[in-house]
């Protein structure tokens, strides 16, 4: 074998070589982003998870609320509370009107 040939030949393994650790790097750097993206969309997940679970809890205080603000408006459409009706007849607080 010459001189040229051993040349070409190490120049063509060389370039082997290199071309093997680039497609590692590159399937290395392909896993790694796979794998930022998985850990991403699951902190995503457990956020909106956790905000599913506060816009219920945030539903079920409305909803009390709206059944309190029911329950005042219909006690002041009947004339209020027992107790004020009473102390209106007894003329210790003055009327509504």
């Amino acid at each position: 074998m010459s001189y040229v040939s051993s040349i070409a030949v190490g120049g063509g393994v060389l370039l082997g070589i290199l071309a093997v650790l680039i497609g590692l790097a590159d399937g290395f750097s392909q896993r790694s982003a796979w794998n930022r993206i998985a850990a991403e969309r699951k902190a995503l997940d457990e956020r909106e998870q956790a905000l599913d679970e506060r816009s219920e809890s945030l539903a079920d205080e409305a909803r009390e609320l709206w059944s309190w603000e029911g329950q005042l408006i219909a006690a002041a459409e009947h004339g209020g509370c027992a107790a004020c009706e009473l102390r209106r007849r007894r003329g210790e607080r003055p009327t509504d009107d």
